[in-house]
């Protein structure tokens, strides 16, 4: 094994390679460390991220990793200092059928049940939302909203302080194998990068003909979400439409809202320049809307489109990879990546620590 070695390679410059090349310093700011990615960081699905964090999870990992990730944030503010993170009231609607299933999700700050003709406080707020009979709505209760892209510029210039840690943008992972000791990177430019362990937080680029192994099982799903151009009120709330799997997040610093809503498209390529809110697409966001915010459909101007990796459950993927204790996925964050990365990251700092 060459004495040029690194302990670690953190290979995608997201939230999620950040959150690990945070923990990996903080764990073992022994360790030589290399983190890059194939353009600049934050450059990938964090940079269209609304960055909600929201207390609650749909799957037993789902809510594990919520609640690690929400004290492991905390942690990272104690480290870096204030983030640009913002807490806001959250508002969950849900067919009433569903409304002990979905209160069972919280982790913290569990909610109440209330009727739609008792939802005074939420009414104050959003005088133009319209509920159903059939309908509970769960709340209020603390959300978080943040900027990836932000969070990971500090935590890159955090890692920047540790002489053991080296950055690169603009360099893609073309292939890996595993030697005996060590593992061998093959990379689009300069010579061949070798080291103990390897973290591939890849995002939605998969797909790559020549890129590494990675778990079956992983497609990548278009995700949508429209510009509002309205500006909302600064005590205004996150609505939550959970039977549509939906949300409409304020943004007053923009003067807009932004509402997310389920793209029912597969297979998406990542580096494709044209994705677009189509107009079914366009179709399904203007029934949401016009389903419980009748008028504010008529304020759609454009919006953002990317994509994630989706796990077949939804549920976030922290694995070795083909057997190799010392290589580790972090994936299949199924739009989730923001406020799980924490939690995700650290679960594949302890899967890492088992290799010598």
């Amino acid at each position: 094994m060459s004495e040029d070695c690194f302990d670690l390679t953190i290979v995608g410059g997201g939230i999620v390679g950040a959150m690990l090349a945070w923990r990996a310093c903080r764990r073992h700011p022994e360790w030589r460390i290399l983190w890059f990615d194939r353009s600049l960081f934050g450059g990938g699905a964090s940079a269209y991220s609304g960055g909600l964090i929201t207390p609650y999870g749909r799957t037993p990992v789902h809510r594990t990793l919520a609640s690690l990730s929400a004290r492991l944030l905390d942690e990272l503010m104690a480290d870096i200092g204030a983030l640009p993170i913002r807490e806001l009231l959250g508002w969950y609607i849900t067919a009433t059928k569903n409304q002990d299933e979905r209160l069972d999700w919280f982790v913290s700050g569990r909610p109440s049940a209330t009727s739609p003709s008792e939802v005074n406080p939420l009414r104050s707020l959003m005088p133009a939302l319209q509920f159903s009979d059939g309908e509970t709505i769960l709340g209020p209760f603390p959300v978080r909203q943040g900027w990836p892209v932000a969070i990971v510029t500090r935590v890159r210039d955090l890692c920047r302080r540790n002489r053991q840690f080296v950055i690169w943008e603009g360099v893609e992972l073309s292939k890996w194998t595993k030697a005996r000791d060590s593992i061998n990177l093959s990379i689009s430019a300069g010579d061949p990068v070798e080291t103990r362990r390897l973290a591939l937080a890849l995002g939605p680029w998969l797909n790559n003909r020549n890129g590494p192994v990675v778990p079956h099982g992983i497609r990548i799903k278009k995700v949508s979400a429209c510009h509002l151009e309205i500006a909302p009120a600064g005590s205004a709330p996150v609505i939550l439409f959970g039977d549509h799997d939906a949300f409409l997040l304020p943004l007053p610093e923009e003067r807009r809202w932004l509402f997310s809503f389920p793209s029912p498209i597969w297979d998406v390529d990542p580096l494709s320049s044209k994705l677009t809110i189509d107009s079914e697409e366009n179709k399904t966001a203007a029934s949401i809307l016009n389903r419980y915010v009748p008028g504010l459909a008529a304020y759609k101007r454009g919006g953002r489109v990317f994509c994630d990796s989706y796990t077949e459950n939804r549920v976030p993927l922290v694995c070795c990879v083909g057997g190799n204790p010392d290589v580790v996925f972090v994936g299949g964050c199924s739009g989730s990546g923001f406020r799980l990365a924490p939690g995700m990251a650290e679960q594949a700092m302890d899967l890492l620590e088992h290799t010598n």
